[in-house]
C-alpha cells in the first residue's frame, strides 16, 4: 500500500477514508508496523485539516491485544508480552488512534475493524476465509493452526460500508471510536472449516498444525495459535446510529468461493 496522501487537485475535500495499512496475518511484520501506521496517519490527518476534510480512520481490533474481557470503545487497550509482531502492530494503531484524538484537527472518527471479509480478499494476506477458501477449490485439506478452538466474527465489507455511509450521514460532533463487528457471525475455526466443506458436499479434511512458529512458514501462525479464544465484542455505540450488519457467514463463505472461482464446480449445499 502507499505511504503518501497525494492531492489530485486543489478543491477542497469532503471526506478522506484512511484505510491504507498492513493487512492479515502474513503481513504483520517485525520492524515496520510501529513506525509506518503512525507516520502515514500523520500525513493524512495534515491533509484532512489544509483541506479541510472529514478524517475517517480504519483502525483495527487488534488494539485490544489478547484481552478476554468484554470489548467496549472505553475499554483499556494494554500491551502485553510476548514483545513480537503481533504486539508492534497493537502498538502501531494505538499510536495512530492517539495522534488521531490529539491533533488539531476536530472532525476525526475511529473505527476499528473486526475481521472484515470480502469477495476479493485473497489467501496471500493469511486470512482464514479466503485461505480455506482456496484451499477447498482445490481440493486440499483446510489448514488450521492451533486446536481450531480460536473463536472470530465476522464482518461482511458491504456492512462496512454501509458502516461508513451511515457516518457520514449522522457525523458526531466531537471525535469518537467505534467498534465495527459482527458479533451474530462469531464462529470457531473448526466450524469454519467445515462450513466451507460443506459447500461442496464433501466430508471436511482438516490439517490441525498446533506446533507452527513464526518461523516454519510465511503466514504469523502464532496469530492463530495463540490468539484469544472468545472475544465479547460490543457494537452497541454503532447500533445507536441507526447501522445493523447484515450479512451472514454462510452468505460470506459463498460470495468469497463464488469470487474465487466464478465457474467452478461450487455446489451450494441444499436441504
Amino acid at each position: 500500500f502507499t505511504t503518501e496522501f497525494v492531492l489530485i487537485s486543489d478543491n477542497k475535500y469532503d471526506y478522506i477514508f484512511h484505510s491504507a495499512g498492513p493487512s492479515g496475518p502474513a503481513n504483520i511484520r517485525p520492524g515496520y508496523a510501529l513506525q509506518q501506521i503512525p507516520s502515514i496517519t500523520e500525513r493524512g490527518l495534515n491533509l484532512a485539516h489544509r483541506t479541510g476534510a472529514r478524517f475517517i480512520k480504519f483502525s483495527s481490533s487488534e488494539v485490544y491485544g489478547r484481552a478476554d474481557v468484554p470489548l467496549t470503545e472505553d475499554t483499556p487497550c494494554v500491551v502485553t508480552p510476548p514483545w513480537d509482531a503481533r504486539s508492534e502492530y497493537q502498538m502501531g494503531f494505538l499510536a495512530s488512534e492517539t495522534l488521531c484524538m490529539n491533533h488539531p484537527h476536530p472532525d476525526v472518527q475511529i473505527l476499528r475493524l473486526f475481521n472484515v471479509v470480502g469477495p476479493r480478499q485473497t489467501a496471500e494476506c493469511g486470512a482464514v476465509i479466503p485461505r480455506f477458501c482456496e484451499q477447498a477449490l482445490r481440493g486440499k485439506p483446510l489448514t488450521i493452526f492451533g486446536n481450531g478452538q480460536q473463536r472470530r466474527a465476522f464482518l461482511d465489507v458491504s456492512d462496512l460500508v454501509s458502516f461508513c455511509l451511515t457516518l457520514m450521514e449522522k457525523w458526531p460532533e466531537k471525535k469518537g471510536i467505534w467498534n465495527v463487528a459482527n458479533p451474530g457471525n462469531e464462529t470457531r475455526i473448526r466450524d469454519l472449516a467445515i462450513l466451507i466443506s460443506e459447500q461442496f458436499r464433501s466430508p471436511t479434511i482438516m490439517n490441525i498444525r498446533p506446533e507452527l512458529t513464526y518461523t516454519e512458514g510465511s503466514e504469523l501462525t502464532s496469530y492463530y495459535r495463540d490468539g484469544v479464544e472468545k472475544r465479547n465484542i460490543s457494537i452497541e455505540k454503532a447500533k445507536s446510529l441507526g447501522w445493523e450488519p447484515k450479512v451472514g457467514l454462510e452468505e460470506i463463505v459463498k460470495k468469497c468461493l463464488s469470487a474465487m472461482q466464478p465457474s467452478s464446480a461450487v455446489i451450494p449445499a441444499t436441504g
